[in-house]
């Protein structure tokens, strides 16, 4: 036995550690899934998560185990986001480039716990866990070159917001489920570097903090088909730094609420099918910095996350999913302003649309050990091209976007 937990968790350190991290947090408020099987399953979550992974996700469910489980999660993604772009006035031409990149580490983000606990009609699940909630582990390169003058600078950004997760649930004649749970800030750090070619460098540290509820119920209407239902409350995200020279920053950002609904169909036993649907309210992001109170993403729309896998076979399974979720990224777009007969600028209020696809597979060990190993690819990419200034005189700037991200990582589950 003894052997096989440790050849368990060797797998866990290669695949997670080996390939490294190359992307940029395409939207810095998307949460972590924390769940090897939902990562596989299309992100999906409320109802495809793992023994104690359902603390983070569902903790209704908490109250369908048959016994104590441990789940240990981990994950590493590579990929890159390029915006290239080019600024044009009177022959006068400056092209730049930003690059945003992970670095090469191993993250174990999440582990959890549950218990079942048993009642006439009724069973009572509880659980513990923490997670990395928001992940700001990545580099940012910029480059110009302005008529022959090249200017570079790099920031280097490390930690974010992790939680810890306390909650339970309830379930009433294997049929009705409800549950709650609460998230702490715990061991929120960030800190970021940064330099240039001409000699100029900084050093940011700083904290993270907030606390918020989910509120989760699912119902089996019959062997076939399930519903879940999660309400994820909107908090206050404070955000505090300190520079090298001791200048202090401050910025509350106010994240709003989620709501999922999700499905899981099961046309036979060994074929499941799972579909869930998530809010993305981007119109009401607010952030409260030093200087004035306004809306994150301005007048964006509000987007959504729609998420869908399928499970095949029973001890091991094979996995695969497809998801669609609005990103706050942002074509820009110039009209002719009459009143002040210039060209003007401003942003497309609707969000741009991140595509994705997910594979896996899942290993029961023995009746106690299990391995959920999952891999997701994602993409979005587009150009724009606008101009700025009077109807005969004008600038044009043309940029072009180009994102993709590989995301891999496995959870290990034990069961006593």
């Amino acid at each position: 036995m003894k052997k096989i937990v440790v050849l368990v968790l060797l797998v866990l350190s290669v695949s997670v550690g080996l390939f490294g991290q190359f992307d940029f947090t395409l939207n810095m408020f998307e949460p972590e899934t924390i769940d090897a099987r939902s990562e596989a399953l299309g992100r999906t979550s409320i109802l495809s998560s793992s023994g104690a992974n359902f603390i983070f996700n569902n903790p209704a469910m908490l109250s369908n185990l048959s016994q104590k489980n441990v789940q240990l999660n981990g994950r590493a993604v590579f990929g890159k986001t390029e915006i290239e772009g080019k600024y044009e006035e009177d022959g006068y031409t400056d092209t730049y480039k930003y690059e945003y990149s992970y670095p090469f580490h191993m993250k174990l983000n999440g582990l959890a716990f549950g218990m079942p606990y048993e009642m006439p009609n009724m069973k009572l699940g509880f659980g513990a866990g923490f997670r990395s909630y928001y992940d700001l582990g990545f580099n940012v390169h910029y480059e110009s070159d302005e008529e022959g003058s090249n200017y570079e600078w790099d920031r280097k950004y490390h930690g974010g917001f992790s939680t810890l997760v306390l909650g339970g649930g309830l379930n009433y004649q294997e049929k009705f489920f409800g549950g709650i749970s609460m998230s702490f800030p715990f061991l929120s750090n960030f800190s970021s570097e940064y330099e240039d070619n001409e000699d100029n460098e900084d050093e940011n540290e700083g904290t993270m903090k907030g606390s918020f509820f989910t509120l989760s119920g699912s119902y089996i209407l019959n062997e076939k088909i399930t519903f879940g239902l999660r309400l994820r409350t909107s908090f206050n995200l404070e955000w505090e730094e300190e520079d090298d020279e001791g200048y202090d920053g401050e910025a509350d950002f106010t994240i709003p609420s989620e709501l999922g609904l999700a499905i899981e169909i099961k046309p036979n036993t060994n074929f499941k099918l799972y579909a869930e649907y998530l809010t993305r309210g981007f119109g009401d992001f607010e952030v409260e910095d030093n200087y004035v109170d306004h809306d994150l993403y301005e007048d964006s729309d509000n987007g959504y996350s729609l998420r869908t896998g399928f499970e095949a076979g029973t001890n091991n399974v094979f996995r695969g999913g497809f998801f669609m979720q609005s990103v706050p990224i942002y074509e820009m777009e110039s009209y002719y302003n009459d009143n002040w007969e210039e060209w003007d600028l401003r942003n497309d209020d609707k969000p741009q649309t991140e595509i994705g696809f997910t594979t896996g597979f899942g290993l029961k060990m023995n009746s106690q050990l299990s391995l959920d190993v999952f891999g997701s690819y994602s993409f979005l990419s587009y150009e724009e091209s606008y101009k700025y200034g009077d109807y005969y005189d004008y600038n044009q700037i043309s940029n072009e976007y180009s994102y993709s991200k590989i995301k891999i990582g496995c959870s290990m589950g034990y069961s006593f």
